[in-house]
Parts: C-alpha cells; structure tokens; sequence
C-alpha cells in the first residue's frame, strides 16, 4: 500500500472505514467540504462517492 501526505482515513456512512488517496490536496479539501456538506444539492455526489468506493473495495476483495 502506498503512503503518502494525501492519504486520509475516513469513515463514511454505509461504507465503513476506508483509506482514499487524493492526488491533490485540493482534490481532499474538496472531498472534506461535501462530506461535511448537509446541503441536499450534494447528496447526489455523495451517492455516487459512496457507490465508487463500494465498487473499489469489491475489487480490491475479488483481487485478493
């Protein structure tokens, strides 16, 4: 696994802890402000971040 100064654990409901590396710091801050988002418009992102990163860890166990 590869460890660099983007890494950031996270829990995000439905998923459970999950390590997400960003290839900017940009790309984290922005990720950070629509998790912590309780805004409707970015539900639907959320949505879709949450069925990425299911997908990537079905993947990952499949790989294994």
């Amino acid at each position: 696994m590869v460890n660099n100064n983007h890494d950031k654990i996270t829990k995000i409901k439905g998923i459970g802890p999950t390590i997400i590396n960003f290839d900017t710091l940009e790309d984290m801050k922005n990720f950070v402000e629509c998790a912590n988002s309780k805004d409707k418009t970015d539900s639907e992102a959320m949505n879709r971040l949450r069925k990425e990163l299911a997908e990537h860890k079905r993947s990952l166990r499949k790989s294994q």
